[in-house]
């Protein structure tokens, strides 16, 4: 990788390797850092960080800077990034497993939301849900039920980290109070 940066203990040939490929280094452990390394990063323009706190703090301390970050300067809402359930795809609480799998063939999309009649989102409908099941059988009846929803107006940073601990790759969007 190049222009990136290497969390690296006191190992001389690593701090080297990580300069050659362009990397700048952060120097861990209280290390210092060798007057060869120096040279090199200084012709190369490269800079280096040197700090005593451990690999494992150091890399907890960036990535919660980075996550303050995405969440002060990411304003936007989920209004403004969704994709509509036509686009998208849905189905219905009548449709069978046929429908879905079709679905599935033209928008690999293997997981979508399912509406009732009156349009609100009463569960979600995944691959998972239909194997080894018959293709005549209604969706509600092997859909999932418990259903996290997204409201329009949730900060998309929120929904995002709710996304990412919930291990989800869709979120149904959802303007009902339900």
């Amino acid at each position: 990788m190049r222009g990136g940066v290497l969390i690296v203990g006191g190992r001389e040939n690593i701090q080297l390797l990580a300069l050659e490929k362009h990397n700048a280094i952060l120097v861990t452990g209280g290390f210092g850092v060798s007057q060869r390394v120096k040279r090199t990063a200084d012709s190369l323009g490269i800079p280096f960080m040197v700090t005593h706190y451990d690999i494992f703090t150091v890399a907890t301390m960036i990535n919660h800077a980075l996550s303050d970050v995405r969440i002060k300067i990411d304003l936007k809402t989920v209004n403004q990034v969704y994709q509509s359930k036509h686009d998208h795809g849905y189905q219905t609480t009548t449709n069978i497993i046929k429908d879905f799998n079709q679905q599935v063939k033209q928008t690999k999309h293997v997981r979508v939301p399912v509406v009732d009649s009156d349009n609100h989102v009463v569960g979600v409908i995944s691959v998972q849900d239909t194997v080894r099941k018959p293709n005549d059988t209604q969706i509600e009846l092997v859909m999932s039920k418990d259903v996290s929803t997204a409201k329009p107006h949730k900060r998309l940073a929120n929904i995002s980290q709710k996304m990412s601990f919930e291990d989800l790759n869709m979120l149904p969007v959802s303007t009902d109070d339900k």
